[in-house]
């Protein structure tokens, strides 16, 4: 009897696919002996930006890299926040009904803090803990950071500031909240943290890829020879990098004309936000100056 192949997957944006993001792929293959799915964003990524290479260049990208099939996070969980995003990403994988385990980087590399930080996340009792904190005025961030230390004590704590072991915290969330079958395991991210503004050797933050080529810098060195490539293709042809800013005016043009009702129906704002945003669209030049003025100690530039 032939057995089932071992299916692991991966919730992604490969914005752009780095060395970092194929050394993930290389090892799931070669030391987990799984297959790969994964689950990626489509023409738009986190925090609604637009993703610097399109999705059918990324989707062919990671099936050279090792991938074995892609699937697309339909745009309102890709663009969403980390809840959002994880429980799209997980969803799809556990819809599946093949895949054995979720593989993710993280900064700390074991499963077992991130499940127990997101089992008491998960629960009633961190629901309860959490209204006096926010009642303080604080960020949901902060509150939710203060109520963890305090439950689980401050190195599990130290999680909350640490961004893929956020997004894997997220990740066991959302397994929790499916039922899900799926088992998670982590790799320690290679050498480099998640929006670094440094590399280190063959290795270097998405964020800090997409400034560098943005600007006309060499990166071929942080990518694999294919994704240099292709970006190149893409720079030829002046379709890289993509880049939302090239619709300001229009965007901030679109919000000035919306009334605070229009507003209130746009996912996550809520608290008043709205009368901040219409404010700040009346004198902001680009939509990363309407931002900056939108943010306050409770709205964080992420919101």
């Amino acid at each position: 009897m032939i057995g089932k192949n071992k299916i692991s997957g991966v919730v992604c944006e490969f914005n752009p696919l780095h060395n970092g993001h194929a050394a993930l792929l290389s090892r799931i293959s070669e030391e987990f002996g799984s297959d790969t799915v994964c689950v990626m964003s489509g023409n738009f990524v986190q925090r609604g930006e637009a993703a610097v290479i399109d999705k059918w260049s990324r989707t062919r990208l990671a099936l050279q890299n090792g991938a074995a099939l892609v699937l697309e996070l339909p745009l309102p969980w890709a663009v969403a926040g980390a809840e959002k995003f994880a429980l799209g990403g997980i969803s799809l994988l556990n819809a599946l009904g093949c895949v054995d385990t979720l593989t993710f980087g993280s900064e700390t590399g074991d499963t077992t803090p991130l499940m127990h930080c997101a089992e008491y996340l998960h629960s009633d009792v961190f629901n309860s803990d959490i209204r006096p904190e926010v009642a303080k005025g604080v960020s949901f961030a902060a509150a939710r950071t203060e109520a963890v230390k305090k439950a689980l004590g401050a190195e599990t704590a130290e999680l909350l500031t640490k961004p893929n072991c956020i997004l894997g915290i997220e990740y066991c969330k959302a397994i929790l909240s499916l039922n899900s079958n799926i088992v998670p395991q982590t790799v320690q991210r290679i050498a480099i943290d998640h929006d670094s503004d440094k590399a280190h050797g063959a290795f270097a933050s998405a964020s800090l890829i997409r400034s560098k080529s943005a600007e006309g810098e060499e990166i071929s060195s942080y990518v694999p020879e294919n994704t240099a490539v292709c970006i190149r293709a893409l720079q030829k042809e002046k379709q890289y990098p993509a880049s939302l800013s090239y619709l300001d005016r229009a965007v901030l043009a679109a919000v000035s004309a919306m009334s605070p009702e229009d507003l209130r129906r746009v996912p996550d704002v809520s608290e008043g936000i709205e009368n901040r945003i219409l404010a700040a669209a009346e004198t902001a030049e680009t939509c990363t100056g309407l931002f900056d003025a939108v943010k306050t100690k409770r709205y964080s530039h992420a919101r």
